[in-house]
């Protein structure tokens, strides 16, 4: 019989690099303290039962009624790097009625595309989320689930094994397996992802990350934080549209190329003395007085873009007293990131918090560069503990039973 197991990775921000990096300038995001959860079970019957409890939407499929046919075979290790069409177009129609929710209809559409390519038309399961990563703030909680359903499934069909502690054999080529299908899974939800909002949730920790353009190569690589850093994310509850804003800085680059194109290699040098900084500077002090100063200038250089926004500025000026802040992802709303000054106390940040609070802002004290994807098996004695915890949504208890980390 399948076992059950729970799986949780966590959400990212993006610390460096925003809009130049469309045009080949270099990134960096890195991985925050708020995960999302993923628990699968065996079914009695041969359906596949999905819960989002945060939603609060609940569907069943029977197994028979799923697109196998448009299915190709199967070679679950080496999985493609494009969507299949077919697949695609049948789930489409099965999913019909959950058009009138996209929110709903693209998370079971990448649910239930995994499953086809993953699972089993015999052995059913039911898949429950729970998240503490916001929805649709910038902080990946999409890929957050792409990543958890795609270890669900590799691990309950059998594929992949629960890592132990201590051993690192093999713990790469799952990683690797677990970003491509997550990877997929983000294709059904965002159609074209950039991929590191997957990676970051995979494997945690920071990413330096560059597309290749006619003028630079691809480039991603990973960072390890020896100390997460303490940050406060702020979403402004601002809608905006991130194409919108994408297409902004396009027209003012048409408008002023010499301009905008020094704005990005600015903005390019700017999260390349972050990476130096991260891989050279040992004392946590002076790490953080680097960033910061970075921070403060990737900042100015968004403002001359025209991507910040009134209530981005709100929260720069309530947080100036404990740390520099910037806005993180497309702007014009959307969330800000606060790096914690080494020498602010407590009762500065409650205060600050308190003050973002009454300007109708979330905010959350969280760490960055935190570890990736993770697992809690049925046979862990803690198991029954954990389910009764999610369940109640206590996230912050949880961080006190054990989770396994890739």
């Amino acid at each position: 019989m399948e076992r059950s197991f729970i799986v949780s990775s966590p959400g990212k921000t993006i610390l460096f690099g925003e809009h130049a990096v469309v045009y080949g300038a270099t990134a960096v995001a890195a991985s925050i303290s708020l995960r999302t959860y993923c628990r699968i079970e065996p079914s009695e019957k041969p359906e596949i039962v999905i819960k989002m409890r945060d939603i609060g939407t609940k569907h069943s499929w029977p197994l028979e009624s799923l697109p196998w046919k448009a299915v190709p075979a199967k070679d679950v290790f080496h999985p493609p790097n494009t969507l299949n069409n077919e697949i695609v177009a049948a789930l489409e129609k099965l999913l019909t009625n959950e058009k009138k929710s996209p929110l709903v209809f693209l998370s079971m559409l990448c649910i239930l595309y995994l499953y086809l390519q993953i699972g089993s038309p015999t052995q059913g399961c039911v898949i429950t989320i729970n998240s503490e990563v916001p929805l649709g703030a910038g902080l990946g909680s999409s890929a957050t689930v792409s990543v958890d359903v795609a270890t669900c499934l590799l691990l309950f069909f059998g594929f992949i094994q629960p890592p132990i502690t201590g051993e690192s054999l093999g713990r790469a080529e799952t990683l690797t397996l677990i970003e491509a299908w997550s990877f997929i899974g983000e294709c059904c939800i965002q159609g074209s992802p950039s991929g590191i909002d997957n990676a970051a949730a995979t494997h945690g920790g920071l990413i330096a990350f560059r597309k290749s353009t006619a003028k630079t190569t691809a480039m991603k690589q990973f960072l390890k934080l020896e100390n997460p850093l303490s940050v406060l994310v702020t979403d402004t509850k601002q809608p905006k549209s991130t194409k919108e804003l994408i297409q902004r800085v396009f027209r003012l680059r048409e408008r002023s190329p010499l301009v905008i194109d020094s704005i990005f290699q600015t903005i390019d040098g700017i999260s390349r003395s972050a990476i130096e900084a991260l891989e050279t500077v040992t004392d946590v002090f002076r790490l953080r007085e680097v960033l910061g100063e970075l921070i403060f200038i990737n900042q100015k250089m968004l403002e001359a873009l025209n991507v910040s926004h009134v209530t981005i500025e709100q929260v720069i000026n309530a947080t100036k007293s404990i740390g520099p802040t910037k806005l993180t992802g497309a702007g014009g709303g959307g969330c800000t990131v606060t790096l914690r000054n080494t020498d602010c106390s407590n009762e500065m940040v409650e205060d600050v918090i308190t003050e973002l609070d009454s300007l109708k802002n979330s905010v959350y004290d969280i760490q960055l560069g935190g570890p990736g994807v993770a697992v809690v098996s049925d046979s862990a004695p803690y198991f029954a503990e954990f389910v009764e915890t999610l369940e109640s949504k206590k996230y912050n208890l949880l961080n006190n039973l054990k989770q396994t980390y890739f």
